[in-house]
């Protein structure tokens, strides 16, 4: 990590009161966001379907999954990967991650961020955050939508600046209304480099 991003972020948290979130990014001139090369999601699950749609329009490449990983790993990317350093996000089911951020590591690639979302059974989603602290806060906000969260962290996600993915990770545990029917996870894959 560079003492210049260390010192943009503490002063960046400084005037957070006093500018607002996208006026810390402004003020210092950052770059809007992390270049996400795709979206992955998970046709099977609605919550997942919403996602991965949210991020298409904002237009991130969307690639859909019917629960196998494989051809979107060889299609996509580990060709994207190959050429490169690409971040890439989705909302998938653990198996899911776990395959994809295995294949990562051989990659250069760490995930920077997970959101596990649990569903209860009574009507309730717990959303356990694990991700840089800035980014946890914003997440906490977007997630306390009922049904709304997969696009609300969908549009977070795909905006994120690189001043959110600096700085000490912090957890925090959202509970929202709704139902999923199977435990999923939200992600963001970047650059090993990306990650402090």
């Amino acid at each position: 990590m560079k003492r210049r991003s260390v010192l943009k972020a503490g002063l960046a948290t400084s005037l957070l009161p006093l500018l607002g979130l996208g006026g810390v990014a402004k003020a210092f001139d950052l770059k809007s966001s992390i270049q996400l090369k795709a979206i992955l999601s998970d046709r099977r699950f609605p919550m997942s379907s919403a996602f991965g749609a949210r991020a298409a329009a904002m237009g991130i490449p969307h690639l859909a999954t019917n629960g196998d990983i494989t051809a979107i790993w060889l299609k996509h990317l580990d060709p994207l990967w190959r050429e490169g350093k690409a971040s890439i996000m989705g909302l998938t089911t653990q198996d899911q991650l776990f395959c994809l951020e295995r294949l990562a590591w051989d990659r250069g690639m760490k995930v920077l961020m997970r959101v596990e979302h649990r569903d209860m059974g009574r009507g309730e989603i717990t959303h356990i955050i694990d991700a840089p602290a800035l980014l946890t806060a914003q997440s906490t906000l977007a997630l306390q939508h009922e049904n709304l969260w997969p696009s609300e962290l969908a549009s977070l996600l795909g905006s994120c600046s690189p001043s959110q993915c600096i700085g000490h990770r912090s957890s925090r545990e959202v509970t929202s209304k709704g139902r999923l029917g199977e435990h999923l996870v939200s992600w963001v894959i970047v650059p090993a480099s990306q990650v402090s």
